[in-house]
C-alpha cells in the first residue's frame, strides 16, 4: 500500500489490495519522493500503458504551513502547463490530472530509460 505513509484520501482499493485513483491507474511502486511532491508508476487500465503520477507531497500541509496555498497554486498551473504543451515532442505526455482533491495529483506517460542525473 504505496499511499498509506502519505493518507491518500481519494484511493478505492480492488480485491487484490492495489490502489487504485479515480478508478483508472493501479499504482504499481514508488519511485522517488522530495521537495514538493512524490512520484509513483502506475498503470493506466484505459490503455495499459504505465504512467508516473505525481503527488503533491501532503506533509507540505501539515501544522500551520502558510506556504500551503502557494505550492497548491503552483501544482494546479504545472498540470495546467503540462496540459497545454502535450502536443510539443520534447515534453511528457499529459495524461490526467486531479488538483482539487485532497491530494492533488497529475498523470503522466512513464518514459522509462537513465536518470538525467
Amino acid at each position: 500500500m504505496f499511499f498509506y505513509d502519505i493518507g491518500m484520501a481519494n484511493q478505492q482499493a480492488n480485491a487484490d489490495t492495489q490502489e487504485v485513483i479515480s478508478g483508472r491507474f493501479e499504482v504499481k511502486e514508488r519511485l522517488s519522493g522530495g521537495g514538493l511532491s512524490r512520484l509513483y508508476r502506475a498503470l493506466d487500465r484505459e490503455t495499459n500503458a504505465p504512467v508516473v503520477i505525481k503527488v503533491l507531497d501532503p506533509e507540505q500541509r501539515s501544522g500551520s504551513n502558510e506556504e500551503w496555498p502557494r505550492r497548491l497554486l503552483r501544482f494546479r498551473r504545472e498540470a495546467r502547463i503540462l496540459e497545454r504543451l502535450s502536443t510539443c515532442p520534447q515534453v511528457v505526455n499529459f495524461v490526467a490530472a486531479d488538483t482539487t482533491c485532497a491530494l492533488p495529483w497529475i498523470a503522466m506517460d512513464f518514459l522509462s530509460g537513465r536518470t538525467l542525473r
